[in-house]
């Protein structure tokens, strides 16, 4: 009820200026309504990475500086560890980053045993399966190294870089 009255009252009043029985206010009279600031966001805490994914993170930032002993030895900590906890998803992608690291450091074979390992823990990792054969073809094992690169490209078929992987080993196997 107490609606319907301000209701009521703002009506009357507008229909009395409409009559001109009363004078619109003038800018004196009417108070200004005060805008409120949006308050700001509150910043939000990054949420550090679990236990295991954190030498992955620092192995990571190892590889950015070209400091592959240091990446290898972080992603190893991050294996070791996500085998322990049983989460395949980080020790597969240790693994990748660490054979990364191996190939930086020239040391194919290595690479090779931790790509092997990516895709027996995911058989459908496309990149585990293009960097196993980048690996085999610096071993000279010219036809694994195809056929790695062939199911890469098989698994994510409309990725470049399976095809540039492709395109780059047959540049150089005419």
């Amino acid at each position: 009820r107490a609606t319907h009255r301000v209701e009521t009252k703002t009506q009357q009043r507008a229909e009395a200026i409409a009559k001109k029985e009363l004078e619109p206010p003038t800018p004196q009279q009417t108070k200004p309504v005060a805008k409120k600031e949006p308050e700001p966001p509150k910043p939000v805490e990054p949420i550090p990475p679990p236990a295991d994914e954190r030498p992955l993170e620092a192995g990571l930032a190892a590889m950015a500086n070209h400091d592959f002993g240091t990446a290898i030895r972080e992603f190893s900590g991050a294996i070791a560890r996500s085998e322990a906890s049983g989460n395949r998803a980080v020790e597969a992608a240790a693994h990748l980053h660490r054979g990364v690291a191996y190939l930086g450091e020239q040391r194919p074979q290595q690479a090779a045993d931790d790509f092997r390992k990516v895709v027996e823990l995911q058989p459908r990792h496309a990149i585990g399966w293009l960097r196993l054969g980048h690996a085999m073809e610096l071993l000279q094992r010219d036809q694994e190294a195809l056929s790695d690169i062939r199911h890469g490209i098989a698994l994510a078929p409309n990725s470049a870089l399976g095809y540039h992987a492709l395109g780059a080993y047959l540049a150089k196997h005419k």
